[in-house]
């Protein structure tokens, strides 16, 4: 499965299009919210206004961490546990069933890896129902080390997005 998305750039301008506001991360706490009788720490600062070309490339430099929140337009399915190949084999594999062809590999590790899904690119229905199928696929092979994003409980500091600098394409799939 190939992204459209060629370029880390286009990606990163598509991502942050319509955010009217970004954080950066900072090296200690920047801000606690009290939500649901729990206090959250972050060291993410939220900034007013568009993200720009500049504040793009300084994260691409790895100058800045940059994030975004989480809108109704973007999902985040992230794994943390042993078996990352199975998991994305088996996200991808139900993708292509519902004719999803745009995930996004925004971070990758030997412990985590974090897919993201546009979904005002496709028919909110079809995201629906490929949500509940990835979710009933997932609770039977792989339960307790996945999840998805944004979670409704949490406040929006909660439910960032940290932008990807590169686009990871596995040839796997």
């Amino acid at each position: 499965m190939t992204s459209q998305y060629t370029n880390i750039k286009s990606l990163l301008s598509r991502l942050t299009a319509e955010s009217t506001h970004y954080y950066i991360e900072q090296k200690e706490i920047a801000s606690k919210e009290s939500f649901g009788g729990h206090t959250i720490y972050s060291r993410y600062k939220r900034f007013n206004g568009c993200v720009t070309d500049t504040l793009l490339e300084q994260h691409i430099r790895k100058d800045i961490n940059l994030a975004i929140p989480l809108n109704s337009g973007f999902t985040i399915l992230e794994y943390a546990g042993e078996r990352i190949v199975t998991f994305a084999t088996l996200l991808f594999h139900i993708a292509r069933e519902f004719q999803i062809e745009n995930l996004i590999i925004t971070s990758y590790s030997q412990e985590k890896i974090a897919i993201l899904l546009l979904c005002n690119e496709y028919n909110r229905n079809t995201i629906k129902d490929f949500l509940n199928k990835t979710r009933s696929v997932l609770d039977a092979k792989l339960p307790d080390e996945w999840v998805i994003y944004p979670k409704k409980n949490r406040p929006e500091i909660g439910n960032l997005l940290n932008l990807p600098r590169e686009i990871i394409e596995f040839e796997y799939f």
